[in-house]
């Protein structure tokens, strides 16, 4: 189960934290290399120091991955996006697996505690 702030240990976490790292060394490195043109460089470093804000934004503002039609078996500690009339159980419930009918829904869940 995944306890406060757990996420921050999560793989999609990990990447994006990552991808915004990479983009914002990419946009210091563009506005560096911009500099060293002299003074017609000013106004192209501003432009891709604005360029790399943009794409750190957008990697930041990336939703987290979801599974768009759900799964019979979580193989990891994640987050996870519900959606209205979703069923989550433990997993000590999910362990023997689930008795899918015939329309894709589940049929029948016993737990034996």
């Amino acid at each position: 189960m995944l306890k406060k702030g757990s996420y921050k240990g999560s793989k999609p976490y990990k990447t994006k934290v990552a991808g915004i790292f990479d983009a914002t060394i990419a946009a210091a490195l563009a506005v560096a290399n911009a500099l060293k043109l002299g003074p017609i460089g000013i106004p192209l470093a501003a432009v891709m120091g604005a360029l790399g804000l943009a794409q750190v934004a957008a990697i930041a503002a990336a939703p987290l991955p979801s599974l768009a039609i759900g799964t019979n078996r979580v193989k990891s500690d994640g987050l996870a996006q519900i959606q209205r009339g979703e069923a989550i159980v433990p997993a000590r419930v999910a362990q023997g697996g689930f008795n899918i009918g015939s329309g894709g829904f589940i049929d029948r869940l016993e737990a034996f505690y």
